[in-house]
């Protein structure tokens, strides 16, 4: 994957949460789990979910609530970055296993 943009990078980093895989397997090891494996989800999976979720989004008539409007401004905004964006980023599945405790 390819270094993402300034504007990738500008619009995830309003979600301090968000890390890299890296990031995740290093914390999920310091939290005591053994990483068994890890998987880049695949292009169809975000398609899966933006398409249904861009549908819903249009049928909603301009709200006059600020925060209902401000809800469906982000779900778009976020929609727009994956298209613009999409090849710059990607979301990991993880298996994790509980590592064993250590025995005296």
């Amino acid at each position: 994957m390819p270094e993402p943009s300034e504007e990738a990078r500008a619009f995830w980093a309003e979600y301090p949460g968000m890390r890299s895989t890296a990031a995740n397997v290093a914390a999920a090891m310091g939290a005591g789990w053994h990483v068994l494996a890890t998987y880049v989800l695949p292009d169809r999976d975000w398609d899966e979910y933006y398409g249904p979720l861009e549908e819903r989004r249009a049928s909603f008539d301009d709200p006059t609530d600020d925060d209902a409007r401000a809800i469906l401004d982000a779900t778009r905004r976020e929609i727009d970055v994956r298209r613009a964006h999409g090849g710059e980023y990607g979301y990991t599945g993880y298996v994790l296993r509980r590592a064993q405790p250590s025995r005296p």
